[in-house]
Parts: C-alpha cells; sequence; structure tokens
C-alpha cells in the first residue's frame, strides 16, 4: 500500500477528528490535534484509523458505501494503544458528557470474530 498524503486540517474541529479522501490520497487530522498537550498515540490512533479506509476501502451494498464495515471494525482493534487513545480523548476533547468517559474505561470484551458476525446479523447490520 503507498503512503498517502498527511496535512493537518485548516478548522480545528473536536468532533471530525480526521479523514482519507481518497481521490487525493491524502489523509487530513484534524488541527485539534496539534499540540505539545496532545500524546502521540491519539494522533496515530486517528493515522491508523483513516488508513484502514484506504485499506478496507469500503463496501457498496444496495447503493450504499459501508466504510465501516466488520472487518474495518475487526482491524481497528489492532492498534496497541486504541483504549487508551479513546479514553485521553473522551476525557479530553468532551469532558462534559460523562457517559462517555465511564464507558471506554472498562477492559473490552474480546469475542470471537464468528461471534462478533453472529451479532451484527442479530441486529440487521449488513455485512
Amino acid at each position: 500500500m503507498s503512503q498517502p498524503r498527511l496535512s493537518w486540517s485548516q478548522k480545528a474541529s473536536r468532533y471530525k477528528l480526521g479523514y482519507f479522501d481518497c481521490s487525493r490520497d491524502k489523509i487530513v487530522v484534524s488541527s485539534i490535534l496539534d499540540s505539545s498537550n496532545v500524546p502521540s498515540y491519539v494522533v496515530e490512533h486517528v493515522l491508523y484509523h483513516e488508513l484502514l479506509h484506504k485499506y478496507h476501502s469500503g463496501k457498496w451494498v444496495n447503493g450504499r458505501m459501508y466504510c465501516h464495515t466488520t472487518e474495518f471494525r475487526g482491524s481497528e482493534w489492532d492498534f496497541k494503544d486504541r483504549t487508551k487513545a479513546l479514553v485521553w480523548l473522551a476525557e479530553n476533547l468532551f469532558p462534559e458528557e460523562e457517559s462517555n468517559k465511564s464507558s471506554l474505561k472498562k477492559e473490552p470484551t474480546i469475542i470471537p470474530y464468528s461471534k462478533y458476525i453472529e451479532m451484527m446479523k442479530e441486529k440487521g447490520e449488513t455485512l
């Protein structure tokens, strides 16, 4: 996989932390994360997530593009500091949303991939 171009956003958004522009092969990261107060693993987490968009490239189902597929979500867990990054984001970008912090501090439940697929089908998710 070729390395995409990287840049900071012009607007410092705390809601859209990054995006992958496939037409320009470019990842843009929110400039709100361009600070020495932000741990490197947080920026790396956002970059990793956006690189997954390039790697998995999404799936068309009934005329609708699905970017966060089951495979994509499974790959997100491969980032070693995922939980730590999500906790930092919840505590520092969304401190007023108390429910975010408490749910992110819990240890993730590890389930077999086949069980995950079964659960998604029960919810009616298209795979």
